[in-house]
Parts: C-alpha cells; structure tokens; sequence
C-alpha cells in the first residue's frame, strides 16, 4: 500500500528441510503462484491469513557452469505454446522458456546499446495482453566492460515477435524491441509489475537502506512513491498475472 506505505507480510517460504532462496514469482491467468530459486521452479501455495507459504517442487532447471536463475514470468498462450509459458532470465541477460518438465529454451538476449556495450536483465520481466495482442516488458542495464550500471535501469519493450520465431526455431535472437527513454533514474530494480497505465518497479537500493517502490511512465522515467524503512534487505522479484489490465505501451 503506497498511500500508507505499509507492507503486509504473508509469510515465510517453506520447501521442508532445505527452503532454498527465492529469487522471483508468476502468477498465471488463473492466479496460481509460481516461484523459482537460482536453479528450480516451484509453485507456492498462499494461505488465506499470514502463514507459511509452502513451496511444492515443479521441476528442477539444468543450468551451465555459473549460470543462475533470477526473473520469472508467464508469457500470455499463444506466443510460445498453446497454454501459458514460464520465461525465466538468468544473471547472463538472457531469457529462457521454462517446461513444466523442466527443459529450457533459449529465446535470446537484450543486445547492444550506441556503444556496442551490451544490455543485460537488471532483475525482472512482465508479460500482458493489450487489446489481444501480446506486450512484455522488462528492466535492463547497460554493462561496459563487463561493469554493469547499478544506478540507472532502463525499461525496454521485449519483442514478442522475436520470442516466438526464436522458439519455434530454436535459434535465440535479440530481444528487444525498443527502450524506452534514457532511463529510470533508479538502479537495482529487481521486481517489475505492471497494472493500469503505469509500471511499479521494486528497487533493491543500497546495501541496508530501505526498499522502494518506484512507478515508471511510459517514457521510461521512474518516480519513487514510497520508501518502506522496516525493509532494508530489499526486494527480490515481483510478480503480475498476465489478465491484469495493462495500458503501459501505444498500441503496435
């Protein structure tokens, strides 16, 4: 609740024994809940009062040498399969479509910037529908020289069109359709949800400063409109069911 600025703790995640660290969350159509650590994809089941959240394994995720999973989304059925499908990115700037068996497909990466300096996923995606067609969005960084910008996440429209012809070949391609302005302002943008007119971006900020939340207009410039000071670990993900109404983007 921004107005208030007061954060309503659900609970902890629980997986048994060995509660890995999550990373990210979905939410399909139907609201179902969906969470991935760096190497697995789970679905959560939410209590109707503060309680546990208790995780129950979907499939774990074969990853290569340092890869590791930290943004997760459902793409709206029809753009890669018949139903919904996960997309997660990985700490490399790619994207990935995710099985429920647990296969991976690569869809490809952001690309390059003015300067031949490539782009890199800050932290999340967002998937919609638009006036029926297919609209994704996600936060993204500039990394010269292999450094990559903490203070300044970009927002850039993802091409869907790419996605599909990259599933359906195989062949991963760029993935960005364009970006939007000359940036958020903010860095360390973590989660991103969509609702309305209006992206909402969770920023990470500085180590143990508070959390906030940022709202960003659809020229890509950020507003922070609230600071959540009982937060100082920051925030990790976010997530937004794929009916939600969404008006961010001009129609194609």
């Amino acid at each position: 609740d921004p107005g208030t600025q007061k954060v309503t703790d659900i609970g902890p995640f629980s997986a048994g024994s060995q509660t890995p660290v999550i990373t990210d969350l979905a939410v399909d159509g139907s609201g179902e809940v969906w969470v991935n650590s760096e190497s697995a994809i789970y679905r959560a089941a939410i209590p109707q009062s503060p309680g546990k959240v208790t995780l129950t394994l979907v499939s774990p995720i074969t990853l290569g040498s340092g890869q590791k999973f930290y943004a997760l989304g459902f793409a709206p059925a029809g753009v890669l399969d018949a139903t919904e499908t996960l997309v997660a990115g990985d700490n490399a700037g790619a994207l990935y479509a995710i099985a429920t068996n647990g296969q991976t497909t690569k869809l490809g990466t952001f690309g390059t910037d003015a300067s031949n300096d490539p782009y890199e996923l800050s932290g999340d995606v967002v998937f919609y529908e638009q006036n029926g067609t297919a609209r994704g969005l996600a936060t993204i960084r500039s990394c010269p020289k292999g450094s990559c910008s903490t203070s300044n996440d970009l927002l850039a429209e993802i091409d869907v069109a790419a996605m599909t012809t990259a599933y359906q070949t195989k062949t991963p391609g760029s993935l960005r359709e364009q970006v939007l302005g000359n940036g958020t302002g903010y860095g360390r943008l973590f989660g991103v949800g969509a609702w309305d007119s209006s992206v909402y971006a969770f920023s990470r900020s500085a180590t143990n400063a508070p959390a906030e939340l940022v709202r960003i207009d659809g020229s890509g410039v950020g507003t922070s409109i609230a600071t959540f000071s009982q937060i100082t670990a920051g925030w990790s993900g976010a997530g937004v069911t794929t009916k939600a109404p969404v008006t961010v983007l001009p129609p194609n």
